[in-house]
């Protein structure tokens, strides 16, 4: 019986020991529940970063991929236009030279036109013109009196020798 009432004994201590126990017990199992809930949203929000992180990693790697295609197209880009420089240059010379021969040609023509008037004009001098005029004249000696036939001839030969000499200064001006 000793062992019934040692046992008995027994029981009641531990009872009276988990009694006096039981508010701190269901202090700690609620501080335990509260710390599994944190523990539950800590996980869950290292979840929730890992994928924003990934996600970001995604972008950052489609990001860089645009980022090269767009340096590769810049440098296509930049080498077309090089080329379309080198080439419109090179139309702009070709032009230019162009231009410089057509100018050069036109310069010579005047020249030669302005040699020959030169020319024309040592060659032929008021007398001579006056002379070829009179033997050229289909007017008679008889219907034309003589000081109108000389006023005539003068003047032709004025507006001969007048007209090449503004045709060259024309000329020297447009050059």
């Amino acid at each position: 019986m000793e062992n019934r009432q040692n046992t008995g004994l027994k029981k009641r201590k531990l009872l009276r020991t988990v009694r006096e126990q039981e508010p701190a017990i269901k202090e700690m199992c609620q501080a335990l529940k509260e710390m599994e809930s944190k523990v539950k949203n800590l996980r869950d929000d290292n979840n929730r970063l890992r994928g924003e992180l990934l996600d970001k990693d995604r972008q950052l790697a489609v990001t860089r991929t645009l980022l090269v295609d767009r340096e590769r197209q810049l440098t296509k880009t930049q080498t077309l236009l090089a080329d379309r420089e080198q080439q419109l240059e090179a139309r702009t010379l070709l032009v230019d030279t162009k231009e410089f021969e057509t100018e050069i040609l036109r310069l010579k023509h005047l020249l030669a036109e302005k040699n020959d008037t030169n020319n024309y004009a040592a060659l032929v001098s008021p007398e001579t013109i006056t002379e070829v005029i009179q033997k050229q004249t289909p007017v008679s000696p008889a219907r034309t009196p003589v000081s109108n036939r000389t006023n005539t001839v003068q003047s032709s030969v004025n507006a001969i020798v007048h007209h090449g000499s503004f045709q060259d200064e024309a000329r020297e001006a447009s050059c």
